[in-house]
């Protein structure tokens, strides 16, 4: 049996989205997200020079101005029809994912879940948890939220000297390629923030992660971290400590 579920407006934070989805035995099929309102970035460009695109579209926003770099140099690129190189396509991948992580995590963390501190649901078993954990600007998750994407944001000010509003990426490529031991401290930052994730939101690691694959593949791996837990929270109550819940 198909179903499709539609989800209009999403609104929060700016602009209109609008989420379908179609499944199929509750299995997703199809997805489309589309945004529904015109924000007109284009005009700010008009009568100007091409190069200009470059220092004007990653100063429109101080949340994603990577991505509208890299939108910028990839017009360009087709403009002037040039091609990329392989380490310069590299670097440009690496900052945009990047910011993407601090996007998607603030976006989950910082403006999704404290929806449930809301009194709303103070009847709901994980309600005190919850408000632990996600209360606006005090939750444990919130403030290591915003520390570890700052963080990891820090790879974009090694490889393109600054964050927001980096002015790296030109026609063709980069402006700088890094030294090797910019390249540690890269590797470094992700380590800590992998480390950090796998603590923090998964309970487990990557490739724990990556073999849940079905339904039932999800509720193992929810079980298996919750025994896991049962252990931790026995452990710290023989050593006389305060357990958390499950």
């Amino acid at each position: 049996m198909t179903r499709k579920i539609e989800i209009y407006p999403l609104n929060r934070v700016e602009g209109d989205l609008e989420i379908t989805i179609e499944l199929e035995d509750d299995v997703v099929i199809n997805a489309h997200s589309a945004g529904t309102m015109y924000r007109g970035f284009e005009n700010f460009m008009v009568g100007r020079s091409p190069l200009d695109g470059l220092v004007i579209t990653p100063r429109i926003c101080g949340i994603c101005s990577t991505a509208h770099s890299y939108a910028a140099a990839s017009a360009l690129d087709m403009l002037f029809n040039v091609d990329v190189p392989r380490h310069a396509a590299w670097i440009r991948s690496v900052t945009a994912m990047v910011e993407m992580l601090q996007s998607d995590f603030r976006h989950a963390f910082l403006l999704f879940m404290p929806d449930f501190t809301d009194a709303a649901y103070q009847k709901e078993p994980l309600y005190a948890s919850m408000v632990k954990r996600y209360a606006p600007l005090e939750g444990s998750s919130v403030r290591q939220t915003i520390d570890e994407t700052r963080r990891i944001l820090e790879i974009i000010s090694i490889l393109g000297g600054q964050w927001p509003h980096s002015s790296f990426m030109v026609p063709g490529g980069v402006v700088s390629m890094p030294s090797n031991n910019e390249l540690k401290r890269c590797t470094y930052l992700l380590n800590n923030f992998k480390q950090w994730y796998e603590r923090q939101v998964l309970g487990c690691s990557l490739e724990r992660w990556h073999a849940v694959k079905t339904k039932a593949d999800l509720f193992s791996w929810l079980k298996g971290l919750c025994t896991n837990r049962k252990r931790t929270i026995d452990r710290y109550s023989t050593a006389g400590l305060t357990p958390y819940s499950c």
